[in-house]
């Protein structure tokens, strides 16, 4: 699965984010599980002129050469300051 986000004006595009980097490896468990993603690898490499002022929308998708067939539920998301 996918993360991106965007906004401003022209509604540009941050870069995507794989979640898979992000997930503990069991996500098939049917357990709810954290995935926090740093808000630098949206900023990275294929950001398209993205303002981080000015974000308003999140995109979760997912891309296979075959049709695949699941649910995501998504819950809380949220932003908190972690110590580096």
């Amino acid at each position: 699965m996918n993360l991106s986000s965007s906004g401003g004006s022209g509604k540009r595009s941050s870069a995507t984010v794989n979640l898979e980097k992000y997930a503990p490896p069991a996500l098939n468990d049917r357990e709810w599980h954290e995935i926090a993603v740093p808000l630098e690898a949206l900023w990275g490499k294929g950001s398209n002129g993205f303002d981080r002022t000015s974000a308003w929308e999140v995109g979760i998708g997912h891309w296979s050469t075959e049709s695949k067939t699941f649910t995501a539920y998504v819950d809380d998301i949220g932003f908190e300051k972690t110590p580096h």
